[in-house]
């Protein structure tokens, strides 16, 4: 395995991770014509209008970026009591140190943006200190960030 393979293996993981962990909470994995089928699927945001049941999609155009352009996020989930809007998830891995780390206000700038709540999740050995600082001192009510895996498993057994 190349050096560059590693990370985006460890990334699918936290990606198939995060999942395990919504699923565990009652969460259920909906394809993309059944949720296209039971939402007003339309920019900037996608709301399951009297769907339910918790559900989620991955990898799906639910906002717009920064520079106003479809994004698509890791997880979108919608609980009709917790999230009647959505929850956006992105998950960041940074195995080595690197760049990723200088992506974060890109990231984070970006979800602020979303008209609903977000959740970014980064891990792995490779991010500056000083990054997630920055990230973590951009949380508000709106948007969290939680700095390991095992961070966002502790609050999904009460947030989700």
């Amino acid at each position: 395995m190349n050096e560059n393979a590693r990370p985006k293996h460890s990334g699918k993981a936290m990606l198939e991770h995060t999942i395990a962990v919504f699923q565990e909470y009652g969460y259920e994995q909906l394809d993309k014509s059944t949720f296209k089928k039971r939402s007003t699927f339309q920019l900037p945001l996608t709301i399951l209008e009297g769907y339910a049941n918790k559900c989620f999609i991955t990898n799906e155009h639910v906002y717009n970026d920064i520079y106003g352009t479809p994004k698509k996020t890791h997880i979108y989930a919608y609980c009709p009591v917790k999230y009647k809007t959505g929850l956006l998830i992105e998950v960041r891995w940074q195995a080595i140190s690197g760049t990723v780390d200088q992506k974060y206000p890109f990231i984070i700038l970006s979800l602020e943006r979303a008209p609903t709540k977000t959740i970014l999740i980064l891990d792995g050995k490779g991010m500056r200190e000083e990054a997630v600082e920055w990230a973590k001192g951009r949380e508000t009510d709106k948007h969290m960030v939680f700095s390991s895996l095992g961070e966002f498993s502790r609050w999904a057994r009460t947030g989700l």
